[in-house]
């Protein structure tokens, strides 16, 4: 942990990662305040999304047949008794399936059960941010293992690494009030197959959630993408075999 009158930055193992959150603009007291704010709401997202923890709220829907179900009726899910945040993301896992027609989905088998780590992570660093922000920050970045958001007038300079050679830089990406997400290779949940061609892809876009999401609607279509890209405000590199591929929006 390293701290200065107006810069605070500390990391905590959670996730499944290391997220480090880093914070400017006022004291080091108050900024430590917000950080333990905003470390408590990926925290709270990790306690009702993990797949792996039996005791999840995600768990507990799981095992009772109903997250399929839930993901497509987002009033149905809250009238259920699932926190808001749950419902929240089982709804936007259901447009993204939607949007991609099945390139992204979060459904793992054919008894209604959802795995939301596709999507979950982002949306936890979006928490994050939201934190900071009404605890009066003015200017951070929430980074989980490599997904992330900046938020502040100040731009940052993110480099994505090939993913086929972590040693290599292959592009450099300006943040501003933006968020960055990257993944490896890809299976295809329509055919339950990993997808060779393509060695992984990073995208830029408004939200972490979307931007995590997307990492794998990239990684399964490449080029055919770009008009899901479009319909949310992002844009990707998507590598192919040592190559570094620019998809605008």
């Amino acid at each position: 942990m390293t701290s200065s009158c107006d810069n605070v930055r500390r990391a905590r193992p959670l996730l499944g990662t290391y997220v480090e959150v880093a914070a400017s603009g006022a004291d080091p007291a108050r900024l430590h305040a917000a950080i333990d704010r905003a470390f408590f709401a990926i925290e709270t997202v990790h306690n009702l999304m993990s797949f792996q923890d039996p005791g999840s709220e995600l768990s507990r829907l799981n095992r009772e047949g109903g997250g399929r179900e839930g993901a497509g009726r987002e009033g149905a899910a809250i009238m259920a008794g699932l926190h808001p945040w749950t419902a929240r993301v089982l709804a936007a896992a259901a447009e993204f399936r939607e949007r991609s027609l099945g390139a992204f989905d979060a459904a793992i088998d054919g008894r209604g059960r959802v795995d939301l780590s596709g999507i979950a992570k982002g949306f936890a660093v979006d928490r994050a941010v939201e934190a900071l922000r009404a605890a009066g920050v003015g200017q951070g970045i929430v980074n989980a293992g490599g997904d992330l958001a900046v938020f502040g007038d100040d731009a940052r300079h993110v480099a994505v690494r090939d993913p086929t050679d972590r040693s290599r830089v292959a592009a450099t990406v300006t943040l501003r009030d933006e968020a960055l997400a990257s993944s490896g290779r890809a299976i295809d949940p329509r055919t339950g197959r990993l997808v060779e061609a393509i060695a992984g892809a990073s995208v830029r876009a408004p939200s972490c959630m979307i931007a995590d999401a997307l990492t794998k609607v990239v990684g399964v279509l490449g080029e055919a993408a770009i008009p899901v890209l479009r319909r949310y405000g992002a844009s990707a590199v998507l590598f192919r075999r040592g190559s570094a591929v620019p998809l605008a929006a």
